[in-house]
């Protein structure tokens, strides 16, 4: 008696199921679509993995902070990064414009008025976000496997709030660890969240899924709210605009009584001060508004001194244009020069100006415009493409989420935007070869008999039979067998 075959280790089984989650191959299909197509656990889909739950989940900063084990992880994703078609990512209009954006950093770093640490920010973008963006974009041979790193994606974002979250003194909810430790990052995580969780609930059924999703997107909705960050209001409201207008008019007015009841709860539900900080959003664009208390008056303050950064910011742009002051030495610049506190721009755009002159600003601009294109055209409905469309839906409002709060958060080195750009590019690849194949296949010829009345053209009239008993052949069966009538 033969044995068994062998189960293949939990893990890959695991992998593999949630490749395969909510996954339907369409009937009828010439080529097996990208979704359908095997592909199994990779040393290149292993490292992108552990480089977006690295870069996501930031476990490092939790638990043992520094750059020495990030850096020596990202040097063996590099190694790992040439075994995938990294090159052709690379080649796209999102990667020509990130290498330029790159190029023109490392320029910049050899005229910073800190030439150290500017090196050290170069390294770090080569050795993660580069890195990030070619393994993401490249390692996926599936839609499944796009479909597991933004699933991992989730995770991460979900392991740095419920890990490295935390209230201040003013009970706002802020990332406690040394790199990111303020409440405009964890704002930022929250509002980008939803989408994903939205789209993780649509792969679990009607009523699970109801289910988890509406707990997701009450929860990251709580995240935002406790942290009190203004931006992320806007960001929100914008994000809530794309699936307004996506959907019809009996979803439209289901998304106005959510938005109200959520609106209206949020009153009630989240503490005084962070109510009383969101309600001076209307100060963002007039900070002479003063608060009759203590924390609408901080959020004013705050936003005067926002104001003065972004002056700051484009102070720095005019008095270095070609190359900026240097990859991350905004902080240095402005306390060296202006006698200010060391703060970034709060603006990514204009820090990108200010660290990295003009073309540094159009680059990394081309960069983001390019990414959000190719996103774009991943939603065109194609037969076979639903499971990419699908994700390519889900992803474009979280990339707009945080196009928007860049305009009030410096964002520029977080790798939501380089991951988010290299989904864009797999799932484009993706998406091509798919149309490649199917075009290549030619015209399948039915072996099926076609029946006698189809022979004859329809505009000939057929003449009339008209048989005798004794001469009509019968047949049974499709066989020639002549049935004779006994009268």
């Amino acid at each position: 008696m033969s044995n068994p075959a062998r189960k293949p280790p939990l893990a890959s089984r695991l992998y593999n199921s949630a490749l395969d989650m909510g996954n339907k191959t369409a009937p009828g299909n010439l080529v097996a679509s990208p979704a359908d197509r095997e592909g199994g656990v990779t040393l290149p889909m292993i490292m992108a993995t552990i480089m977006v739950f690295m870069q996501l989940g930031r476990p490092f900063d939790q638990f043992l902070f520094g750059y020495h084990i990030p850096a020596i992880i990202g040097s063996i994703a590099i190694v790992v990064m040439f075994f995938t078609r990294w090159a052709p990512t690379l080649r796209t209009s999102v990667g020509i414009s990130l290498v330029l954006f790159l190029g023109i950093m490392c320029a910049a770093s050899l005229t910073s008025i800190w030439k150290g640490g500017s090196a050290a920010y170069v390294q770090q973008y080569l050795e993660l976000n580069l890195t990030l963006f070619c393994l993401v974009g490249a390692a996926p041979t599936t839609v499944g496997q796009i479909r597991w790193l933004v699933y991992v994606a989730l995770f991460a974002c979900i392991f740095n709030v419920a890990v490295g979250a935390g209230f201040d003194t003013q009970g706002r909810l802020y990332l406690t660890d040394e790199m990111y430790g303020n409440s405009d990052d964890v704002a930022l995580l929250g509002g980008w969240c939803i989408p994903l969780v939205l789209f993780l609930a649509s792969r679990l059924g009607k009523i699970f899924g109801s289910i988890v999703g509406a707990a997701g997107v009450i929860a990251c909705l709580a995240i935002v709210g406790l942290s009190a960050a203004r931006f992320a209001i806007i960001s929100l409201g914008v994000m809530a605009l794309i699936y307004f207008f996506r959907s019809t008019g009996a979803k439209r007015l289901g998304l106005i009584i959510c938005f109200v009841t959520l609106a209206v709860g949020s009153i009630f539900l989240l503490p005084k001060s962070a109510v009383d900080r969101l309600s001076t959003i209307t100060s963002m664009w007039n900070s002479d508004q003063v608060g009759d208390n203590g924390v609408a008056n901080e959020a004013v303050d705050s936003m005067r001194e926002r104001q003065q950064l972004a002056k700051d910011a484009f102070q720095a742009f005019i008095t270095h244009p070609i190359l900026g002051v240097g990859p991350d030495v905004f902080v240095d610049w402005r306390y060296d020069v202006l006698g200010r506190r060391g703060q970034p721009a709060h603006n990514t755009y204009l820090q990108a100006a200010a660290e990295n002159g003009i073309l540094g600003v159009i680059f990394y601009s081309a960069f983001i415009i390019t990414a959000f294109v190719t996103l774009r055209r991943c939603t065109r409905p194609l037969e076979g493409w639903e499971d990419g469309r699908q994700i390519a839906l889900a992803l474009q409002p979280a990339w707009v989420y945080f196009l928007v709060s860049a305009i009030f958060i410096n964002c520029l080195s977080h790798a939501h935007q380089y991951m988010l750009a290299g989904l864009a590019i797999a799932l484009e690849r993706l998406r091509l070869e798919y149309i490649a194949e199917a075009e290549a296949v030619p015209a399948v010829v039915s072996d099926a008999p076609v029946p006698r009345a189809a022979k004859i053209p329809a505009t000939l009239p057929m003449p009339p039979v008209h048989p005798t008993p004794e001469s009509e052949p019968r047949y049974r069966f499709n066989r020639p067998v002549k049935v004779t009538r006994n009268d």
